[in-house]
């Protein structure tokens, strides 16, 4: 058994208007359908917050054993089932106008490296130590605020609010740190990322899906 994630992101969708049936589903590598649940109501005026609600309260009382989270304007939605299964499938949500179907979002399974591997869920990212400000680099929601809770070796704990790049990149600000916190001897830096429901946020490098960063500072530019 493995953990799977799929993160729909609804950024710019149009809404339902009306009475309408929305099914959300997904297939596995036999074409069996899995429906997570079907929501019927009219969805005229629905804000996408109560929207994204609405789908969640819908998936986690659906009996299909996926769990729902609303990190607007993402649905993040997660299950423990054998990922050889659902590799190459994607999630769907979806109704029908007529005998058009009008698909809202859509999105690949990916398997949770921490909980299948063994594998640490921190990325390990190095930087060079500096005195200057550091620029990471992920595929964050552009233009979105985040807070970063930073963690230290010692326990003690430290928040800094963040706005995305275009290009989802942001960066950490070093002033109202301790001295030498972004220093090796202050070992390495674990790094949370919360969204505005301060909800911890999931990011994808390689095929890898990670919920933190350890920052490793090094005083060279020879990183292992």
């Amino acid at each position: 058994m493995a953990q799977i994630i799929a993160e729909l992101d609804f950024t710019g969708v149009t809404l339902p208007t009306g009475v309408q049936t929305l099914y959300i589903e997904t297939t596995d590598i036999y074409g069996v359908v899995y429906t997570l649940c079907t929501n019927s109501q009219d969805w005229t005026g629905m804000s996408l917050n109560t929207f994204l609600n609405e789908l969640l309260t819908c998936i986690n009382t659906g009996g299909s054993g996926f769990i729902a989270s609303n990190q607007n304007p993402i649905l993040q939605i997660t299950r423990d089932i054998d990922i050889a299964l659902f590799l190459g499938k994607q999630v769907d949500v979806y109704y029908r106008d007529g005998a058009d179907t009008i698909y809202l979002a859509s999105a690949a399974w990916y398997e949770v490296v921490a909980e299948t591997t063994g594998c640490a869920s921190c990325y390990p990212y190095d930087l060079i130590s500096c005195y200057g400000n550091y620029v990471i680099d992920l595929d964050l929601q552009a233009a979105t605020d985040y807070t970063l809770i930073f963690t230290d070796l010692h326990g003690n704990k430290y928040s800094q609010t963040v706005t995305t790049e275009a290009d989802g990149s942001f960066t950490i600000r070093v002033a109202n740190f301790p001295e030498g916190f972004f220093t090796p001897d202050f070992g390495a830096i674990t790094v949370f990322i919360n969204n505005v429901n301060n909800q911890t946020v999931t990011f994808t490098i390689g095929y890898a899906i990670y919920d933190c960063l350890t920052l490793n500072l090094n005083y060279t530019t020879e990183i292992a």
